[in-house]
């Protein structure tokens, strides 16, 4: 007998129906030479629900393809393509595990939101850590901001996207994906950015494990396409998946019809062991609307340019001009609004965003007297937030992680020792300091189990670096 796993099911035949499947297997190559597969459908607009007019197709695989007025019809070669949708103006979107079989016609259709900056362009080469010569391939390029890009057969990549300052993922087969912060995209600049990245262990496996839903509706989805950066792909059955993965930094893509994809790096340590990442897909097939205003500095009303502007869905701007004007291209799921800026307080605001409507909101930043801390306490092994947890500085204040592991500190002289103890875990503590800058510091905290270690008996607990 003959056993052949697909997806979740289990297939059962005799030998003699085994060997006629063995010898169709062979020949396919064969038929897929004479046979090309075809994938058909529409890019939209996500504000307007029209066709894009103008938008280009890039596959992991290589290929490129230029979308004129929205359609497309594709002759390629059987495979399973992931593809990256572009166009001026607007954000990257990814569209993953299409399967195309010999003669076969698959359907896809793909949304892309608007931008809130001008263009930029953000290109540079990813290489092996240490290596003398030659660049991975095929490995992938995320913006925050939007822009999306795999890299050629020499390393190179070119990612042109929404401008301002960015967090950019790198993330490829076989290696340690690598997060860089505060990477600065200027308006119709280009931007060298050269990565490398570690090796990822292959002696033993994790897994992550977690729960897709629609953040607007909050409800599970099923039917998402879920693949690390190792090369594993999952779908969602009920809206939860577990995907395999090794020690190490590795990051997911989720993305489904209709929806803004999503990514996330996973950190597993030196663990082999379970940790969790949930995502929260953002519909672009129900609409946009556009916040606009001005941010001033509530202590003198001057204008605040370089403040960046956020929804709880990850749609991203900046008061770009002197006059710290905004325009916020934003999802109409989204519910909350967060403007940041450096020697500033942090300012949250629930908003109403309309389809297709416009929303007047100008926001007045209280300037810093002290720095503040601010960030999450999470268990190292799972990657699951610790509620509860004390968190104090040497100068006196301190605070309580919420449900979500959040918490946020004063700290007076921008220079402190946080310390930070759980029951259940070992004692953490942080040295911190921005040389008298006022500044928001963000930190995130793994604490190590212990199950005997309790805040009111400190001699259990030993006191830990996170760092």
């Amino acid at each position: 007998m003959f056993f052949s796993r697909h997806g979740k099911g289990v297939f059962i035949c005799s030998t003699a129906a085994c060997a006629a499947i063995l010898l169709v297997l062979m020949l396919r190559p064969c038929l897929a030479e004479l046979q090309p597969s075809f994938i058909t459908g529409t890019i939209y607009n996500a504000a307007t629900g029209a066709p894009l007019r103008t938008a280009t197709i890039k596959t992991t695989t290589g290929l490129s393809f230029s979308v004129p007025n929205g359609f497309f019809f594709l002759s390629v070669p059987p495979n399973v393509y992931d593809f990256i949708v572009s166009a001026p103006g607007f954000r990257s979107n990814m569209s993953t595990g299409i399967f195309s079989g010999p003669g076969q016609t698959t359907t896809v259709n793909i949304w892309l939101a608007s931008a809130s900056t001008s263009t930029g362009r953000l290109q540079g080469r990813v290489a092996e850590a240490g290596a003398n010569s030659g660049g991975i391939a095929g490995a992938l390029v995320f913006s925050d901001l939007g822009a999306i890009a795999v890299t050629d057969a020499d390393g190179y990549f070119t990612a042109a996207g929404p401008s301002g300052s960015a967090i950019v993922t790198v993330a490829a087969h076989g290696y340690s994906s690598k997060i860089i912060k505060n990477v600065q995209i200027q308006p119709s600049g280009i931007r060298s950015l050269p990565v490398r990245l570690n090796k990822s262990m292959k002696s033993t496996t994790g897994s992550v494990s977690g729960i897709v839903r629609d953040a607007c509706s909050k409800s599970p989805l099923a039917g998402v396409n879920i693949t690390s950066s190792n090369g594993v792909f999952v779908q969602t059955s009920d809206g939860s998946f577990k995907i395999s993965v090794p020690p190490g930094r590795t990051s997911l893509l989720a993305s489904a019809e209709g929806y803004q994809c999503a990514w996330q790096t996973s950190a597993l340590a030196l663990f082999p062991v379970g940790s969790f990442a949930n995502f929260s897909l953002a519909p672009l097939d129900r609409g946009m609307g556009t916040v606009e205003g001005f941010i001033t500095n509530a202590a003198n009303g001057e204008p605040l340019p370089g403040a960046r502007i956020a929804t709880d869905l990850q749609d991203i701007g900046f008061s770009e001009k002197a006059d710290g004007s905004y325009t916020l291209k934003a999802n109409s799921c989204a519910s909350t609004i967060t403007v940041t800026r450096k020697g500033f307080q942090p300012y949250t605001t629930t908003v109403t965003i309309g389809k297709g409507t416009t929303t007047d909101l100008n926001i007045a930043l209280q300037p810093l007297t002290d720095c503040i801390a601010t960030g999450t306490i999470q268990n190292l092994l799972t990657g699951e937030p610790v509620a509860q947890a004390q968190v104090s500085a040497d100068n006196g204040s301190s605070a309580v992680s919420d449900d979500t592991g959040a918490f946020s500190l004063t700290i007076p002289s921008c220079t402190a020792t946080i310390t930070v103890c759980a029951n259940g875990f070992f004692k953490s503590w942080r040295r911190v300091s921005t040389a008298g800058d006022m500044e928001i510091i963000t930190l995130t905290i793994n604490l190590i189990p212990c199950p005997l270690c309790s805040c009111s008996a400190p001699a259990t607990a030993l006191l830990y670096d996170a760092r």
